[in-house]
């Protein structure tokens, strides 16, 4: 699994990144909102783990664009110390798919983190074996580039 997670707090974030590295997950970092939203759009992350108070662009804002041009290909975890119900509201509504809030156990960041990435959407829309191709989205089988017709179960 890849994660970015984009902190201005570079201590937070190297905790972040060293016990995310320590349970098998990829890191990347980014220390500002625009970066992190640059680095977001250029590549692939099944997580973006995000502050709301940065420079350059705040944490809304990167969510916000986030889910313009990635849609629910990526999950977002709001991880701030605005921790108010309209501050929680107000990030989901905003399109993060989850939210907790600082101070946190490491423990609960990363279940959350791998739960949101089980369930991440980029994982490949076709599946290819030989001559056999699935289309998870379009739910088509092919066999040969000729449709395989299947019950709704199989």
């Amino acid at each position: 699994m890849r994660v970015l997670v984009i902190e201005d707090e570079k201590g937070v974030s190297s905790f972040i990144k060293r016990g995310l590295e320590e349970n098998g997950i990829q890191v990347s970092q980014a220390f500002d909102g625009a970066t992190g939203l640059s680095l977001a759009i250029r590549n692939k992350f099944e997580v973006v783990v995000l502050d709301i108070i940065m420079p350059e662009m705040n944490g809304l804002e990167v969510c916000a664009r986030l889910r313009k041009e990635h849609g629910g290909e990526i999950s977002i975890l709001m991880l701030t110390a605005a921790g108010t119900t309209d501050d929680v509201v107000e990030g989901l509504n905003m399109g993060a798919d989850d939210y907790l809030v600082k101070p946190f156990k490491f423990k609960e960041l990363l279940a959350r983190v791998q739960a949101l990435g089980r369930r991440s959407s980029i994982r490949p829309r076709v599946l290819k074996a030989e001559d056999l191709e699935m289309n998870t989205e379009a739910k088509e089988v092919r066999r040969n580039n000729k449709i395989i017709n299947l019950t709704a179960r199989e």
